[in-house]
């Protein structure tokens, strides 16, 4: 295409003209007075920050220039209003060194900043609202180059946390400190934060917080100066309580006994991840690594905990085990355990959890041996599958689930079977031994475990077969009180064999009836009726047994199993088996059975019927 000699000659004369118009532009822009950037900075911080911002004044400081140094007096950002009447910020006076020319693209680059006269309020309440959050983060981030602060001084009142601080801030070529003083709780405590050199690049910094109920240290290196949302590290905390230990790292944790952790710790915007997690809650060991994440106000938690020893007394407080030791001497032992299923705390967490105790420590007698489990939390619902929990002999395993989601109180929904038991792991004294399986299916809605099931529906069921029966307490009920005396006397043998064992019981709001209750041996057979009640494990239960070689000497009422599970009582239906009234009855029985015909013997039960009909 051919260009038009005219245009020819006139586009070097243009160009050089435009070049000319912007130097005149940029050095117009570096003699300009300043005090023009006043106006729209205000405007701009505080619809940033979502509250007012005033600056006393903008001025030059030095010669003209591109990069001019600018001095600023009376910065002031006002608190938000449910904080009341102040000022958040306030600065003296402050000098940084600015490129004018990002400043055309909206770009905020300054090079190096120096602060005066410093002061920061910050403040939370009770809810949880914080002065510090800002209304519109603006979508990046601000690189102050080199930051020099002198007169420095911080404060915090947060009463979510129950702290108090106030300290002071200088930041040199040296690096940067804060030393702070106040009170935890209402205890004295200090924290304490060293930081390398704050002119760009990696950061190293320390912070340690110190009071006597909570510990903590982490030593990391940020991305950037200041950049706690991005750094690496190694983190320790200990404490009275992990709940005190919460009141720093706010990620809603519960009272423990006391504890010692340490980890290595790695913080990306969001997320959290806890790695090599090593150290001791209580007399409880864990070892393990946890994510925690944070997306649209909830929180998700993935990782794997395990355990060597553990207790759950040690996820309690001094003062929740004083309540649950006075609530035992108040109302007896109990075989079912009373922890809190509540999960209201977690409402806004969840996440998938392997955990694993490979010792499980009681304070009372106990046949379970550990536990591992599969936990997944779902907006309130929290289930754990597998669950596996290895006894004395054999294990049980199934799932349970804790649902929330129709508010309190929540629902425990249990379904575990029994598997490899022996019988001698439940009944002191191996009165009764032999291989023991069975099938627990309850559901019931309460804040604690024992509470839930107190009104639970379902059925529970055991079978033996095989094993063995102590000869005297078969014969007791088998009614058979000649042979029993006999055997305590030593004339007989000792144990007979237990030929089959079958319990099938139903659940309606806490109450466990029998359906079918039948025990068979070598020496008697019986049936039962009655009820256990779980809310108060109240035993009611009657067994009525026939002897299978019956003597002249029987006793004259069937067998009542009562007291607690814990301690049962074991006597005749109308007084105890060693009373008056029952020997007289007895030796009544055993004269007038010299008369008349004897009973006839029991008969073997179907023992595979038995046992295919507990199962259905």
């Amino acid at each position: 295409m051919r260009i038009d000699p005219r245009l020819r000659r006139f586009a070097p004369r243009l160009a050089l003209g435009i070049g000319l118009l912007v130097l005149l532009m940029i050095g117009t822009l570096a003699l300009l007075p300043l005090g023009w950037l006043r106006d729209p900075a205000e405007r701009a911080l505080s619809a940033r920050l979502g509250r007012p911002v005033r600056i006393g004044a903008v001025e030059r400081a030095g010669n003209p220039s591109l990069v001019p140094l600018l001095r600023l007096r009376d910065v002031r950002v006002a608190q938000p209003g449910w904080v009341g009447a102040g000022d958040m910020l306030v600065v003296r006076a402050a000098e940084l060194r600015l490129p004018l020319l990002p400043l055309l693209r909206g770009v905020v680059r300054p090079r190096a900043l120096r602060v005066s006269g410093l002061r920061l309020a910050l403040v939370r309440d009770a809810d949880g609202r914080a002065n510090w959050t800002q209304a519109d983060s603006g979508g990046g981030r601000t690189d102050w180059g080199e930051l020099t602060v002198s007169d420095g001084r911080i404060t915090l009142s947060d009463a979510r946390r129950g702290m108090k601080f106030d300290g002071a801030l200088t930041s040199a070529p040296a690096g940067l400190r804060l030393d702070a003083a106040g009170t935890h709780r209402s205890t004295p405590a200090r924290f304490a934060l060293r930081g390398g050199r704050v002119s760009g690049g990696a950061w190293p910094f320390r912070a340690a917080f110190r009071s006597p109920l909570a510990q903590l240290r982490l030593d990391a290196v940020a991305e950037r100066p200041f950049g706690f949302d991005r750094f690496d590290g190694i983190v320790s905390a200990a404490g009275r309580d992990l709940e005190r230990v919460d009141d720093v790292i706010q990620a809603g944790l519960f009272h423990t006994q006391p504890l010692s952790l340490r980890a290595k710790v790695r913080h990306d915007g969001t997320a959290w991840a806890l790695t090599a997690v090593r150290g001791r809650i209580g007399g409880s060991d864990v070892t393990g690594r946890l994510t925690v994440t944070r997306q649209d106000g909830r929180s998700r938690i993935e990782g794997r905990l395990a355990s060597d020893s553990f207790s759950f007394d040690d996820l309690a407080s001094d003062a929740q085990l004083a309540r649950g030791a006075a609530k035992r001497r108040t109302i007896g032992p109990r075989i079912i355990p009373d922890p809190k299923i509540d999960l209201a705390k977690l409402a806004r967490t969840d996440g998938r959890l392997v955990v694993e105790a490979r010792r499980l420590r009681t304070r009372e007698r106990s046949i379970l041996r550990g536990l591992s489990a599969t936990l997944t939390l779902d907006r309130s619902r929290l289930v754990a599958d597998p669950l596996v929990l290895p006894m004395a002999h054999g294990r049980m395993e199934g799932r349970a689930e804790i649902d929330q989601r129709a508010g309190a109180p929540p629902r425990l929904a249990l379904s575990l079977a029994m598997i490899g038991a022996r019988l001698e792991d439940f009944i002191d004294g191996g009165k009764v031994t032999g291989p023991l399986n069975g099938r627990i299916v309850l559901a019931g809605r309460g804040k604690t475990m024992r509470a839930a099931l107190a009104q639970a529906d379902g059925r529970v069921t055991l079978a033996a077969r095989g094993g063995s029966v102590d000869r005297a307490a078969a014969e007791l009920l088998g009614r058979n009180a000649g042979a029993a005396f006999s055997t305590l006397l030593g004339d007989e043998a000792q144990r007979t064999p237990l030929r089959c064992l079958g319990v099938r019981m139903r659940a309606a709001r806490g109450m466990l009836r029998p359906d079918l209750l039948a025990i068979d041996t070598g020496v008697m057979r019986g049936e039962g009726r009655g009820w256990v009640r779980l809310s108060d494990e109240q035993v009611a239960l009657t067994l009525d047994g026939r002897s299978k070689h019956p003597g002249l000497v029987r006793l004259p009422a069937p067998i009542e199993i009562g007291g607690t599970l814990s301690a049962p009582t074991i006597e005749t239906a109308d007084a105890g088996i060693g009373s008056a009234k029952t020997i007289l009855r007895t030796l009544g029985a055993a004269i007038g059975n010299l008369f008349r015909k004897r009973e006839a013997p029991a008969p073997d039960m179907n023992c595979a019927a038995l046992i295919a009909q507990v199962s259905r």
